[in-house]
């Protein structure tokens, strides 16, 4: 009985095993999908906060300054935003290269932020006022550059510098106008001042070029190429080195040619150095410490998560906000322009100030699902695409930047600083196409030569982003 037991335990368990054989061979497995990461938050806000790595090398410790503390004084420039940065960026370096303090100016209204004609971004209150911190992470600067407020500047330098007792106490003011008056007439006095006594550095981007240490050792260690220079006159840091603060006054009345007192172009060719390895690190310094709030990059991760990151074309389009009216044109030519290097039914998203929602029927005619900033926020929202998170008004632009550099390929608008951010934001993303291209010019298809259709690169074109900015590593 025993023996029979165990041989039909043991019959029994060869046909388990059968059946399980059979199970295996003749049950397909189901289906592995992969995850499709271009569409995941995560991983797009990831790679969006493309300065991580470098700041995690100073293990969050801001930048000490030293016992004989040297400060840089500049002022907002008078155009739009981009404008702005691209000045700003210009002093960030500056004080980082003379290892200085950077002071940041008065906080006061900026032009098409807090006032001016406005077609999007509108507000009937023009009484707001703007600060360097409210667009990029100051934490992060720090570590490299030491920053400070006129404010605390004037605490320590005020009576140095003979400044008048009523501007050393003007964020003390408790009426707007009046507090508004100050800081314009501070601005004045403070950079005329600096001009007339030679602590003010008139060395706008457009006409002139630091050598650093001095002209003598740059020409003898790494030969400058003269198509960088473009015939601007250069300076050096040695005259002033030893004054305890500089200026760079900007939109000096009659003196706010670009040339001079106005520090507006593309930094990539601002210093020329005797050895090239202090440039890059000049450069990685500006990508990994001067960058937007990390909210716009999430914000914009949130968008691009639902379109999928590289996986549509993107275009910018000014249509009323730019001084170059030969700018605009109609959406027909726009595409007709650029069709040829689009794909078959690509998605496309649309960073715009027009306010006609027929203008750009263009696209979807021609089987492109077409995406603009409103499908995704507001009263007109799509319920698939609607994303609730309060966005504020002042980051918008910031915002669609980061959405416009986070597609396949790019098409700006001629003479558009905004464009030309989103070109260089592209390369610190590794975009898979990093070139410039224009949605007024006539592209073929072919990548290599339609690149070359916004035009020649010399040093002091400030339209057109170089990629010496993102080639670093």
């Amino acid at each position: 009985m025993a023996s029979n037991i165990k041989s039909l335990k043991s019959d029994a368990s060869k046909a388990m095993v059968s059946e399980k054989a059979k199970l295996v061979q003749t049950d397909p497995l189901p289906p592995i999908v992969a995850m499709d990461l271009s569409k995941d938050y995560n991983f797009v806000k990831k790679l969006f906060f493309y300065w991580d790595e470098g700041i995690a090398l100073h293990r969050g410790q801001p930048k000490p300054e030293p016992e004989d503390t040297k400060y840089v004084l500049f002022d907002t420039d008078c155009g739009g935003f981009n404008n702005i940065r691209m000045g700003f960026e210009y002093m960030v370096m500056m004080a980082y290269a003379m290892n200085r303090t950077l002071v940041f100016p008065p906080p006061h209204g900026w032009y098409l932020i807090d006032w001016g004609p406005r077609k999007r971004m509108k507000s009937a209150d023009t009484s707001g006022l703007s600060d360097y911190p409210d667009y990029f992470v100051n934490e992060h600067m720090q570590m490299a550059v030491p920053t400070i407020s006129t404010a605390d500047f004037l605490a320590r330098q005020g009576t140095n510098l003979k400044v008048p007792e009523k501007y050393i106490k003007m964020h003390e003011e408790k009426s707007a106008g009046r507090n508004w008056e100050l800081r314009m007439a501070y601005k004045r006095e403070i950079g005329n001042r600096a001009k007339d006594e030679g602590w003010g550095l008139g060395w706008g981007i457009g006409g002139h070029v630091l050598y650093w240490p001095d002209a003598k050792s740059v020409e003898q260690k790494n030969p400058v190429d003269r198509n960088l220079v473009s015939g601007r006159r250069p300076v050096e840091y040695g005259p002033v080195k030893d004054l305890t603060t500089v200026h760079f006054p900007s939109c000096l009345n009659e003196d706010s040619q670009t040339g001079t007192w106005r520090y507006l172009g593309q930094v990539a060719n601002m210093i020329f150095f005797d050895d090239p390895e202090k440039d890059k690190d000049l450069k990685r310094m500006l990508r990994d410490h001067v960058h937007y709030l990390p909210e716009v990059f999430e914000i914009a991760a949130e968008v691009v998560s639902k379109i999928g990151l590289f996986n549509y074309a993107a275009y910018h389009v000014r249509r009323n906000d730019l001084q170059y009216k030969d700018s605009f044109i109609g959406a027909e030519k726009s595409y007709q322009n650029t069709e040829k290097l689009l794909q078959p039914g690509e998605n496309i998203y649309v960073a715009t100030d027009e306010t006609s929602d027929k203008f750009f029927d263009v696209f979807p005619r021609n089987n492109h699902k077409t995406y603009f900033w409103h499908d995704f926020f507001g009263d007109k929202a799509k319920p698939d695409l609607k994303i609730s998170r309060p966005v504020n008004r002042k980051l918008i632009g910031c915002i669609e930047q980061v959405i416009c550099a986070g597609a396949r390929i790019f098409f700006g608008t001629r003479s558009s600083t905004f464009s030309a951010y989103i070109t260089r934001l592209r390369g610190y993303f590794k975009a898979p196409d990093t070139n410039s291209y224009l949605h007024n010019n006539q592209h073929s298809g072919n990548p290599e030569t339609d690149k070359l259709k916004v035009g020649h690169r010399s040093g002091n074109t400030y339209m057109l982003e170089f990629s010496s900015m993102w080639e670093l590593d």
